[in-house]
Order: C-alpha cells, then structure tokens, then sequence
C-alpha cells in the first residue's frame, strides 16, 4: 500500500552540505570518510585514473581518426560502388553506437567459439582487452561524427578561388586535398573537438555501466541512483560528496577540451578568415 510521498528539501539543509563539503577540504576530514575500503579522496582518484585511461585515448582516436576518415571521404567521393567512404561515414552516424557495442561483442564471442581467439574477456576492468574495448566502443561514435564534420568541412572549400588555381596550375588531386583543403578546413573541424569529447563522456557512463569497467562514470552512477528497494519512513538521499567530486572531474575535463579546442581553431586560422569562422 502506497500512502503518501512528500520531498524534504530544505535550502538551509543544501547550504549546510555545501559548506560542509568544502570545508572538509580544508580540515582533511575527506580522509576520515571511508567508501569501498578506502577514503573518499583515494577512491575516486583511482577510478578517475581508471576512466582516464580509456577517455583519453578515444578522444585521439576518435577525433585524429575521424579526420583521416573524413579526408578519405571526400577524396573519394565520386567513386561509385565506393561502400567504404561517404556511404559508411552517413550510415553508421545515424545508428545507435550500443548497436555496434552489441555487435562487436557478439562478434568476438563468435570467434572465441570458433577458436580464433583463446580468451574474451568483455566484462570487468581486469585485463589490458577491457581497457581496449573500452576504447573502442567509447570512439565509435566520435570518430564517424568528426569524419562527417571533416566531409563537410572540405567540400565547403571546394567553393573557393585558390581551389580553381591551383587545379589550373596542374597541382595533384592529393596535394590540393591535403595541403591546401585540409589545412584550411582545420578551424572549423577543431572547432568540433569539444564536441567530440562532450559524446566520449557521455558514452562513458553507458560504456562502463554496461561492461561493468569500474571506473569514474560507473561509481558516479552508483552513488546518484536510487535504491532499488525502499521501506515505508526511509529517508531518500544521495553520496553528495563523492558526486560532486566526480561531477568536478567531468566539468574539469569539458573545460580543459574547450580551451584545446579554442586555442587550436585560433592556432591554425589563417589570417583575415577569423570574422568569416
């Protein structure tokens, strides 16, 4: 029997909590709290590292992938029967990236039954193939993304003067592309990077929670998600301390892709193009 629900927020309570949180910092009663075995300090920077092992290099690979894939996109383009270049680019942005996830473990575990591979191991944190794995499903996304925007990119240069003379000099398809196109494009596919790493993070959660990669996004979803049961009376709340320090984490790593992205666009923005970008 259900009676009745009331919330018990309170801002005095939420002032409260929000100077206890910090003030915690300053006295070192962090330490004193203990979670899984361990301070709360040494727990989220060992999961925090965790996560940062798998996010940064999808970001990379993701965004420097993407762009060598869009590149070959547009270079060919007007090849028919060419499955492989735009067509897969536009295909694959427009599945869901836990389809692909579902595939490629279905697709390892075929080739562990067939004897192809002598472990699998998909699930867990353990072993250097969940760190890969991990990897992989968190740039599936990213990469076909930044592909497209790079697509995208180079064909609205195609538009330009130097493009025409070049092309009536006799300069080679690959040296137009490469060194005039991509390298004026740069600005507006590195205005994407944040972008790129805003999907990462929030793949991250997803990622980890559905492989059980123990890291910052899994422990951050545990300490926020409800419980599964409750009793009539019990009080509902949440870990805010180890929350806001993950929710800190997070807002660190948007803020450190942003000034990379801003600094990056202006780096490689030729000059007289600013206004127009």
């Amino acid at each position: 029997m259900f009676l009745s629900a009331e919330p018990t927020y309170s801002f005095e309570l939420h002032k409260e909590q929000f100077l206890s949180f910090f003030a915690s910092f300053t006295n070192g009663d962090l330490q004193e709290i203990k979670v899984y075995e361990k301070s709360i300090v040494e727990h989220v920077s060992d999961t925090v590292f965790k996560s940062l092992l798998i996010v940064i290099p999808a970001i990379f690979l993701g965004f420097l992938g993407g762009i060598i894939k869009g590149a070959f996109d547009f270079k060919t383009r007007r090849r028919k029967w060419n499955i492989f270049g735009k067509p897969l680019t536009w295909l694959s942005i427009s599945i869901p990236d836990l389809f692909f996830i579902i595939m490629i473990q279905f697709f390892l575990i075929f080739l562990y039954k067939e004897g192809v591979l002598t472990e699998v191991h998909l699930i867990g944190d353990d072993y250097l193939q969940n760190y890969v794995y991990c990897i992989i499903f968190l740039a599936i996304y990213p990469f076909f993304y930044t592909a497209r925007a790079t697509f995208i990119s180079l064909e609205s240069e195609m538009g330009f003067d130097y493009i025409r003379t070049a092309k009536a000099k006799g300069t080679k398809t690959n040296k137009i592309i490469f060194t005039h196109v991509l390298k004026n494009a740069l600005p507006v596919i590195f205005s994407h990077m944040d972008t790129v790493v805003l999907y990462v993070l929030s793949n991250l959660f997803i990622v980890e929670f559905f492989t059980m990669f123990r890291g910052a996004a899994y422990y951050f979803f545990t300490f926020v998600a409800p419980p599964s049961g409750f009793m009539v009376g019990q009080q509902f709340s949440i870990h805010y301390i180890p929350a806001l320090l993950y929710a800190i984490f997070f807002t660190w790593i948007l803020f450190v892709s942003r000034v990379i992205s801003a600094v990056s666009t202006s780096s490689v923005t030729p000059s007289g193009r600013g206004e127009s970008l």
